[in-house]
């Protein structure tokens, strides 16, 4: 190989490479499983055009003491997804019933969760 063709590769290496690398970590497929953390519980959003889907937390301590003014959630991946649920809906959310909200709009796409409480 002469030197010409393998800076040439190498430069499509490094273009390529971290584009493949966001891509992939941009958040969790749909298939994938949230882990339920022992203080709350864990859920995965449905997925956008693209296919990926992210998860967020939602702490036990709020549903049972829901602050006034709500709580915001940020999820996981490569770039992240704010949810708010308001006292309301913490309180419907502890009570057995579900809500659905849907994400801040960051990187040209929102995400919706659905969110209930698993049973004990």
């Amino acid at each position: 190989m002469d030197r010409r063709k393998f800076l040439i590769g190498l430069g499509m290496a490094l273009i390529a490479g971290p584009a493949v690398i966001s891509l992939k970590g941009c958040g969790k497929s749909s298939s994938d499983n949230a882990a339920a953390p022992a203080n709350g519980f864990s859920l995965t959003s449905n997925p956008d055009t693209t296919g990926h889907s992210h998860n967020v937390t939602i702490l036990l301590a709020d549903l049972a003491n829901p602050p006034s003014g709500g709580v915001t959630y940020t999820s996981d991946g490569s770039h992240t997804h704010q949810i708010t649920l308001t006292q309301q809906q913490l309180t419907d959310i502890n009570s057995g019933g579900s809500d659905s909200v849907t994400s801040t709009f960051v990187a040209g796409h929102s995400h919706e969760w659905t969110i209930r409480k698993p049973a004990a």
